[in-house]
């Protein structure tokens, strides 16, 4: 006889902004995603917000600090190949908090998924001494 499957924990972030669980999936493709948004929705990104995005040739680089006055953080991601003429958000990425911007790395618009990309790998960047 067959011993029943055993129970999976299905693990869970608690979010910075709303305070409400987030479960992370163990099982699917896009778990990495996943991993990121729930880092950069954590209680230590709370007060980050971005400063500035640059989109170069090779990379994109996001610049953000916190309320704390310690040193900016910086995310990169690879920039796409292909050209755009024209983006909807120029000007619009500074003063935002690094949370809300970082799930763009879902998006469709490969120019959208880049900044987001760049902008949780922020939040992977963390001070000495925090988890």
């Amino acid at each position: 006889m067959r011993a029943p499957p055993r129970a999976r924990t299905i693990p869970s972030v608690t979010t910075a902004t709303s305070g409400a669980r987030v479960a992370v999936s163990s099982d699917a493709p896009t778990r990495v995603y996943d991993l990121l948004l729930a880092r950069a929705a954590t209680q230590a990104n709370a007060d980050v917000t971005i400063d500035e995005v640059i989109i170069g040739l090779t990379w994109t680089l996001c610049r953000a600090s916190a309320d704390d006055d310690g040193p900016a953080r910086i995310g990169l991601a690879m920039t796409p190949q292909q050209p755009t003429r024209v983006l909807p958000w120029p000007g619009t990425l500074a003063g935002r908090p690094l949370a809300e911007i970082a799930p763009w790395l879902r998006s469709w618009s490969p120019h959208e998924a880049t900044v987001g990309m760049a902008a949780a790998n922020v939040a992977i960047r963390q001070k000495k001494g925090t988890p």
